[in-house]
């Protein structure tokens, strides 16, 4: 296996904060992941295993002593405690109405054991051992935005704080007692601290990303690198390969990992989102940051597509509109325009030949972000999902598109009123002829943990009957038909990696969690070719494996 452009600390996602024991030779790495939301036209989140994470870790060692991942929410803070090898991991957030979330853990990071406080806690903003580590102090906002307004309408929740001494933590570490009893704030009434009381903000608001960086530089003896989500990955005709996420708008690297180029944005917030290949034509697809507040359309700033040319990223169309894109192997390309709430009829798909030169805007319908995406790179045709009716989200059809904007329904995604979501496809040929392979999820299975939650199967694109079919455990991520050999790989949210035979349907090899070197991730763009695969995680590391390697040559 190899590592392209290693990070520095292997499955940390982006750092939110450092904690340190009291000699300072330990410290705890607080984190979060990104979502499955890039290009800004998808998204996918259903099963997803990995969104906040604490690693514990000693100073100059790289490799994590524990690792929590049974986390939710924000963490806020973390507090060592002074003679047993236990924190207490203090988050929450708010839920957008009106509550204030809270999480407070206690974990022991010899035992593995971690005992959290469930619901019965509000946003943690601060905690400490006292006592001698006989009890746990914490700083809590409020339960909810109007706890106090009845007695001073002009508080600000956000800045208005309780506090609590949760005595006999030692009942709680040797398993005698819940933590949860130990919690003593009223949901109604109780004494905030005082005005003059220090403003404890979320680590994701005070963060100094430069600060907390030099930091951990220090604490590991290297400059520290690390990344966003990989969020398409693609081996170039030339057998290099390419990768695109939040820091640039495409590197690529040799065959053995060496850099050979970075291309930056011109404008701040822009970065790459989907790589594209059609022929000998390499296109790159770019998104810029969004801004906070989705309901705004300044919040959506469009798509932008690059043609890699003479070792150049050369601009070659804008669009005011958010885009997703896939590349037929008739070096066309089929872009979608994400409709959804305020968007809805305010933009035109399109399609794109003449390796850029011919733009057809035409409208197939509705699209948005949990019930279209769809990429069928590679097909002999434009390939894309729409509703029936054409403007509806439910009763989904495979359907096509030639240059000319004449539609071809195909075949229904699901039987009568089954409702497909969180979609992933691909397109590929073998001894069977063409193939459509496609992913999703059952809308309103009632859990991700029951087989029949998500489904994948393989059809030809001209007949709706199924050639196998698989249950699958949740929402997958990429889906991948090897150009050569007789492979089709699956990743999954949960960190499960399919490998499956396309022609029978057999499961070759099943990895129930992607841990490479240990450390746990979930696969979020893959690509095949020749002997090896390419792996985009979303803590941001490029690994590549040989078909041997992965016990499947």
């Amino acid at each position: 296996m190899q590592s392209f452009m290693p990070t520095t600390l292997p499955g940390v996602g982006h750092v939110t904060g450092v904690f340190w024991n009291a000699d300072r030779s330990l410290l705890a790495v607080a984190c979060y992941y990104d979502k499955l939301d890039r290009p800004n036209g998808r998204a996918s989140y259903s099963g997803q295993s990995l969104y906040q994470a604490v690693m514990l870790y000693r100073i100059g060692v790289a490799e994590p002593i524990a690792v929590l991942r049974d986390l939710h929410l924000p963490t806020h803070h973390i507090a060592f405690h002074p003679t047993q090898p236990v924190i207490a991991i203090g988050g929450g957030d708010y839920d957008g109405g009106s509550d204030f979330m809270g999480e407070l853990t206690l974990f022991n990071w010899q035992t593995g054991q971690n005992s959290n406080a469930g619901r019965a806690v509000p946003e943690v903003m601060w905690c400490d051992f006292e006592d001698g580590g006989e009890s746990l102090r914490i700083i809590t906002r409020p339960w909810h935005d109007e706890q106090f307004s009845n007695e001073d309408p002009s508080r600000d929740p956000r800045k208005t704080y309780l506090t609590d001494k949760l005595e006999h933590i030692a009942s709680v570490l040797a398993g005698d007692a819940k933590l949860a009893d130990l919690i003593n704030l009223p949901y109604e009434g109780a004494e905030p601290l005082a005005d003059d009381a220090p403003e404890l903000a979320p680590l994701a608001e005070t963060q100094n990303r430069e600060k907390v960086q030099q930091e951990l530089a220090q604490a590991f003896g290297a400059p520290f690198v690390s990344r966003s989500a990989i969020w398409d990955i693609k081996w170039l005709p030339d057998g290099t390969l390419a990768a695109v996420h939040d820091d640039c708008l495409l590197d690529i690297f040799d065959a053995e990992g060496s850099p050979i180029a970075r291309h930056m944005p011109k404008a701040a917030g822009e970065m790459g989102v989907q790589i594209l290949v059609s022929g000998t034509q390499v296109l790159v697809h770019s998104n810029h940051e969004l801004d906070d507040d989705l309901d705004s359309p300044a919040a959506y700033k469009g798509s932008k597509l690059y043609e890699l040319a003479g070792g150049e990223l050369l601009p070659l169309r804008s669009f005011s509109h958010d885009y997703v894109f896939s590349a037929s192997g008739q070096n066309a390309l089929l872009g979608r325009c994400d409709k959804v709430g305020w968007r809805e009829g305010a933009g035109k798909d399109v399609i794109i030949t003449g390796s850029g030169a011919g733009f057809n805007f035409l409208d197939l319908g509705n699209y948005d972000c949990f019930n279209h995406w769809a990429r069928f790179d590679g097909a002999d045709r434009q390939y894309f999902i729409q509703g029936t009716p054409r403007e509806s989200h439910k009763g989904k059809h495979l359907c096509s598109v030639d240059a000319d904007g004449k539609e071809s329904k195909h075949w229904p995604l699901l039987d009568g009123d089954e409702h497909a979501m969180e979609l992933a496809t691909c397109y590929g040929r073998d001894s069977f002829g063409p193939a459509i392979v496609i992913a999703g999820l059952y809308f309103g299975a009632p859990s991700p943990k029951q087989p029949d939650h998500g489904f994948l199967y393989r059809r030809s694109p001209d007949r709706g009957e199924d050639v196998w079919r698989h249950a699958a455990p949740c929402g997958a991520s990429i889906l991948a038909f090897h150009p050569s050999k007789p492979l089709i790989a699956c990743a999954f949210l949960n960190g499960e990696v399919w490998f499956v035979h396309p022609e029978s349907g057999e499961l070759i090899k099943q990895i129930d969690r992607f841990a490479p070197d240990g450390c746990e991730t979930v696969v979020y763009s893959l690509d095949m070719a020749g002997d090896r695969v390419a792996f985009g995680c979303l803590d941001g590391r490029i690994l590549v494996y040989t078909l041997t390697e992965l016990g499947l040559a």
